[in-house]
């Protein structure tokens, strides 16, 4: 299933605020109403949430931005129409980007809202190539294993687990 919308949210100086959106095909109101409800109270680093908001079915991946002096906390949310999707392979794909990333200390919040569309692009066909600078390409490709889950068992297993 396509994404309505790739999301990147971080805590700014006002509480959680959105960075960007990609396709920005979200109203205002949504969009709000999913930035507040995309990073619970006490999430951490690396937890990945699956939830509804009205009619959308969301899926949060919450990182660290490292950052002096203080880290920062951000999220990156798929937003999708319906639960039929398969959340473990979200799951996959934004945590292997944001390792990579700060594996090579190259984790900000203007590379990944930079790089959003290409993510969104790897949602939708299920692998990617993002050339981030002259040193590193992000690869990324749907393993065999995530490809013969049923995506309603796959959500089933996400919620309940």
């Amino acid at each position: 299933m396509i994404p309505v919308s790739l999301i990147l949210i971080h805590m700014g100086k006002s509480g959680l605020e959105l960075v960007s959106a990609y396709p920005e095909s979200l109203s205002k109101k949504e969009l709000n109403k999913i930035v507040f409800k995309c990073m619970p109270l006490g999430a951490e680093d690396r937890d990945f949430i699956t939830l509804t908001v009205e009619k959308r079915i969301i899926s949060t991946f919450i990182f660290i931005i490292p950052k002096k002096p203080r880290n920062n906390i951000a999220a990156l949310t798929a937003v999708f129409a319906s639960a039929d999707y398969k959340p473990q392979f979200l799951e996959n794909l934004f945590s292997y980007t944001i390792d990579e990333l700060k594996n090579k200390n190259l984790l900000t919040i203007d590379l990944i809202s930079k790089i959003l569309p290409k993510l969104y692009d790897g949602i939708v066909n299920r692998k990617y190539k993002i050339k981030i600078n002259a040193e590193m390409t992000l690869i990324y490709h749907l393993n065999q294993r995530e490809d013969e889950k049923n995506s309603f068992d796959s959500f089933g297993d996400d919620v309940w687990s």
